[in-house]
């Protein structure tokens, strides 16, 4: 691949085209703000975990002694929700070293165009074609135990002065909780952008997302980090998970890439009598978040799931999936696009 080409794949990223940064319009809700996506994410990733997780059995005396942990970190748990175009949400741990309390986290990887690696408590995602020399372009996802989202903030400014020339005052993040500090190396082409998002792990501590690339590359890999970064949820151990929200999440689990691979023939079962499923997508689509809504939080009847995504120049819309729950189960009334 010659210099060019790479420049070429770094300014398009998961496309064939520059991708246009736009304003993200509100999803539909049922509920003013009731159950926020990242919440119902959480909480349905508790019980999937609590539901498939084997039963344990006091250690024998014949046992072997536990397996030393490895160096390298790996997901402890993978999700299904994969099929088409929309790839895999990921459970993550990440621990540093094997006396210190594990954060876990939930994060969308575009599997197709990128790679990820954990290993020494930190989460990389780069691109898989080879970059040469072009600058870096990754996502790094690290956890600082014991320290104020402020304190996180401000450490992280202090650390982008070292290499960054510009950098800016903590911010509200808008795609994510929490706070934002960027850093810029000027205006040229190839001048070495960063993004660190700062997220309170719920556990005394803060996880750090920090996306790194270059001016030309911000439409490219610069866009489909911020859309991976928008799907960013922390899992909290021990909360309790109502029967009804893990099942409304599996079906959404089966649901999603059902739709996104144009055949329903394998969730017919997950169909309402008289369904309308109004949806044509077209392929290069990038998922950016899954919100998961409902008209009560305790005993609902009623649900709405919504699939922020975008294909190439065009702005965000939504696969609105509405929902109904009858005889014990979810299943799908309606689906169709929206803006």
């Amino acid at each position: 691949m010659t210099k060019k080409e790479r420049l070429f794949s770094a300014m398009s990223g998961a496309d064939a085209a520059l991708l246009a940064r736009s304003e993200q319009a509100e999803s539909p809700r049922l509920l003013p703000m009731g159950l926020v996506a990242a919440a119902c994410l959480i909480l349905a990733l508790g019980g999937y975990l609590r539901l498939h997780s084997p039963i344990e059995r006091p250690p024998s005396p014949d046992d072997p002694p536990p397996a030393e942990s490895p160096e390298t970190d790996i997901p402890v748990q993978t999700l299904h929700l994969s099929g088409g175009d929309i790839g895999t949400f990921y459970l993550h741990q990440l621990c540093y070293d094997t006396s210190s309390q594990c954060s876990d986290f939930i994060l969308y990887v575009d599997q197709k165009n990128y790679c990820q690696v954990t290993e020494n408590g930190v989460c990389t995602i780069e691109p898989l074609a080879n970059m040469g020399d072009l600058p870096t372009c990754s996502l790094e996802i690290s956890r600082q135990p014991d320290i104020s989202l402020e304190d996180a903030a401000a450490l992280a400014a202090e650390t982008l002065a070292e290499t960054y020339a510009t950098v800016s005052d903590p911010q509200d993040a808008a795609i994510t909780e929490g706070l934002l500090v960027t850093g810029s190396n000027g205006t040229a082409w190839d001048a070495e952008q960063a993004e660190v998002y700062l997220v309170d792990d719920r556990q005394g501590g803060v996880f750090i997302l920090m996306s790194r690339y270059f001016l030309e590359a911000a439409e490219g890999h610069g866009a489909r980090f911020a859309d991976m970064i928008s799907t960013f949820g922390v899992v909290t151990p021990g909360e309790a998970v109502p029967p009804w929200l893990s099942e409304l999440r599996a079906a959404g689990d089966r649901l999603i890439p059902a739709l996104f691979a144009g055949d329903l023939s394998s969730v017919a079962d997950l169909l309402a009598e008289d369904a309308i499923m109004d949806v044509s997508l077209e392929e290069g689509r990038s998922v950016s978040s899954i919100d998961y809504t409902t008209d009560s939080d305790r005993n609902p009847t009623r649900a709405v799931i919504s699939v922020q995504n975008r294909q190439l120049e065009d702005s965000y819309d939504y696969l609105t999936i509405e929902l109904v729950y009858q005889e014990g189960r979810w299943l799908a009334a309606w689906a169709g696009l929206e803006k």
